[in-house]
């Protein structure tokens, strides 16, 4: 056997590698499925947080009385112990 003669079996084993290769390139650049849940587990609760942090920051709490509406909003019992104006 001449070398010439592992020509065209080197070129056809050179492509098949390479297919098998780039398939498992792309495997292994995505990551394990274990890392993948935890990626976006992370990004989802990051998330979450954000805009709990935004709500708090731009809602107001719900204890918080308006101005001028103290009478409506105290509690029963206050109300009731406050006599009523002529």
């Amino acid at each position: 056997m001449k070398p010439s003669d592992f020509r065209p079996h080197e070129a056809e084993f050179l492509r098949l590698s390479r297919d098998i290769l780039k398939e498992e390139w792309d495997r292994v650049k995505g990551g394990e499925p274990t890392f993948k849940i935890a990626k976006y587990a992370s990004a989802a609760m990051s998330l979450a947080f954000l805009l709990l942090i935004c709500a708090a920051l731009l809602l107001p709490p719900a204890n918080e009385t308006k101005p001028g509406n103290a009478k409506e909003s105290a509690p029963a019992a206050e109300r009731a112990e406050t006599p009523a104006k002529p």
